[in-house]
This record gives C-alpha cells, structure tokens and sequence, in this order.
C-alpha cells in the first residue's frame, strides 16, 4: 500500500463522519441525487429581536473524530513496532484529543499535542526516530524505517503524516 493510499485511508473515515464523500464513492445516479431535499439554511433572528440563533457547531467534534480515526492506524503501528524512548510501546490511545498516552514497561509517557511544534524526523540505524518537545519534556518515538507487511506498512510515513494531522488539529 503506497503512503498516498495511506493517509487517504487514514482520513476517509473523517470525511465519512462529517457527511462528505469522496467523488466517485457512490453509485447513486443523477435522478435519486436530484430527490434529496436541499439543507435548510440556518434561522436567524431579526435585528432587534430577543430571540437568539443556534450557534454553529464548532469543529472540535470534527477534530476529535480526524484524531480518533487517525489514533486507530497509529495504534496499530506503534504498538507493533513502535518504541518510546527506547522501550518497546505496549498501548497508545489518546486520552483526549490531544493528550497521547504511550505505555511501555518504564510506565506511561504521556503527550501534549498542543503545546508540540514542528518536528523533523531523522534515521538512526534502521529507525526513523521522531523527538517531540512538548514542552515539559522530549521525547523520542520510532519505528523501523523499512516498510514492513501489512498493516504495519511504511510505519515511519504513516506515523509522521499521521503526527503531524493530529498536532495540526491540536494547534486551531
């Protein structure tokens, strides 16, 4: 599976959770698309009126399903091949949407999504390590650098695209 393939995987089930299909993922044909009722456009009270709107949904709902289906192909690889600071990862889950716990024999490393910047992944040896700083502490997670079979596959694209959606949504 190519890395494209990956992270189109990867966030298919976001797009699914919020209504929107990729072109070409439904079968339905031009006279049933044409018999879906338009959506009604949202009521706003006249100025001056007492009454008050309903506010717009924020994205954070989005934002914690992209996470939580992008934490669901994370956990596979790093709890396969994955290492925090050297140890072997035997659970990672987010704790919310931007807190990552990692748990290795040494205990439970968690990660504050929000407060990590930028990070560049380098080799060492046969592994693609990824330091993140997120504020209190770095720390370092890798996997191998090969790709691997299925459903492990390229682990070091995978983790680092898939990193860096997860701090991104972090971020807003």
């Amino acid at each position: 599976m190519s890395w494209n393939r990956s992270v189109a995987l990867l966030f298919a089930g976001a797009l699914g959770a919020c209504g929107v299909q990729p072109s070409g993922a439904s079968n339905t044909s031009t006279a049933e698309r044409s018999e879906i009722a338009p959506m009604a456009s949202p009521s706003i009270a006249p100025a001056g009126s007492s009454e008050v709107a309903d506010p717009m949904p924020e994205n954070g709902q989005t934002i914690d399903r992209t996470n939580a289906t992008g934490m669901t192909v994370l956990r596979d690889i790093l709890v396969a091949v994955g290492q925090v600071d050297g140890k072997p990862i035997s659970e990672a889950r987010l704790q919310d949407r931007c807190h990552l716990a990692l748990t290795s024999k040494d205990g439970v490393t968690v990660l504050d999504l929000k407060q990590i910047g930028n990070f560049a992944p380098r080799t060492d040896g046969e592994r693609q390590v990824i330091e993140l700083d997120d504020g209190s502490v770095v720390h370092a997670i890798s996997v191998p650098e090969a790709p691997r079979p299925e459903p492990v596959g390229n682990a070091a694209a995978r983790l680092n695209g898939g990193l860096s959606v997860m701090i991104d949504s972090c971020q807003s």
